[in-house]
């Protein structure tokens, strides 16, 4: 583009701008109103009892969020999985405490502007009792943003600038009041899987792995004791020695282990990736075996069941050298505690965790799904003798 054909852009541009601010003056003029106007809870104390609260979706063109109770909050998108009570609370707890900063008279434009409209963007909130009742509905619509220079405006009215740090957000209440709060009550736009109970297993001290494929051992490595290095089970090829950096990756593969979602439990395992899973069993030091299956690449996704979790460890304690006899009972009583405490939490793992299929970061399974060759890399060159001198 030539300059000149530039310039008269840049100045239509600037004509049109101040043509919609014009036209918006009397909107803006009620936006920029006092700050003292009404101080109401966006939930007033006492209007709504939380403990009838059963069920609580997030409705936007894009997405719908189902969350119920029923003995137990699930989301009802991802197949019942449990939700994240620390999330949920939060989020309870900000409309509790929202108070509204100041009323608005929109015209439908504005309304579309500030995505307070369906087709716009708008995320209907609703609470719910446990027969479906409506208890309250929030529209909310973008989040205000308040300037680096200590200016206010809607985001959506913002020409230019940068820098801005939200600090509100502009709902519809039922009776149709375009009201601003001082919480941008973040949650609403959040996807489905951010709902879901992220709490996962971890296996922090590893004494031993094996991958298998079709029941044969691809690979298998094990160490003594916690200060070790885990050794493979294998000779080293002529010319080879072994890739300690991807052995430690293993012995650490699982230690923060996250899931990103859950599959479907109805899912096909070819669409999954499970059709062509191996089998990894994994020990620990304080004597729990975790057995699982992960299957092939799908995209950029890869799918992990704990196929089950189980603790062998000694149930009965063996007397040290120089025991007290006044002490045994306390000994015992405290050793058959810690075996009940570790059986329960095998049972639990399996309760939790084994009926579902994960997503998972390719960055862990990665650091797994090997065959032997891979622990191996080739030998420094020995440089000829006359280039030593």
């Amino acid at each position: 583009m030539k300059k000149n054909q530039l310039l008269k852009t840049l100045l239509i541009l600037i004509v049109l701008g101040a043509v919609a601010c014009y036209l918006h003056r009397d909107e803006l003029k009620k936006y920029f109103g006092k700050d003292d106007g009404p101080s109401e809870y966006l939930l007033p104390e006492g209007e709504i009892d939380l403990s009838r609260v059963k069920k609580v979706t997030f409705t936007s063109k894009d997405k719908t969020v189902t969350l119920v109770n029923d003995g137990g909050w699930k989301v009802v998108e991802r197949y019942g999985y449990p939700v994240n009570m620390d999330n949920l609370d939060k989020f309870i707890t900000a409309l509790c405490d929202c108070r509204i900063l100041r009323e608005m008279e929109l015209s439908d434009e504005l309304k579309s502007e500030m995505k307070l409209t369906d087709d716009a963007g708008a995320v209907t909130v609703k609470l719910m009792d446990g027969d479906g009742k409506d208890l309250r509905t929030l529209v909310c619509g973008i989040t205000h943003d308040k300037e680096s220079d200590g200016g206010n405006m809607p985001q959506g009215m913002m020409m230019m600038g940068g820098g801005n740090m939200p600090d509100g957000r502009f709902i519809l209440l039922a009776d149709g009041r375009a009201v601003l709060v001082p919480d941008t009550l973040y949650s609403v736009d959040s996807a489905v899987a951010s709902w879901l109970d992220k709490d996962f297993f971890k296996i922090g001290d590893m004494k031993s792995a094996e991958l298998l494929e079709g029941g044969k051992s691809l690979w298998k490595m094990a160490r003594g004791s916690k200060s070790d290095d885990l050794k493979l089970d294998a000779p080293t090829p002529e010319g080879k020695e072994l890739d300690t950096s991807k052995i430690s990756s293993v012995k650490s593969a699982f230690s923060w282990m996250r899931f990103n979602d859950v599959a479907d439990p109805a899912a096909k395992p070819e669409a999954i990736g499970m059709d062509k899973a191996k089998s990894m069993v994994v020990k620990d030091f304080d004597g729990f075996t975790y057995t699982m299956a992960f299957g092939a690449a799908v995209g950029d996704k890869r799918y992990l069941k704990l196929e089950k979790a189980e603790w062998d460890g000694e149930t009965v304690r063996k007397p040290v050298d120089g025991e007290k006899p006044e002490d045994k009972a306390k000994l015992d009583a405290e050793f058959a505690a810690k075996v009940k405490e570790n059986q329960a939490k095998a049972a639990s793992m399996n309760e939790q965790y084994g009926k579902w299929i994960y997503e998972v970061g390719t960055y862990s399974l990665g650091n797994v799904d090997h065959v032997i060759g891979d622990f191996f890399k080739d030998k420094p060159q020995e440089k000829p003798a006359e280039e030593k001198k």
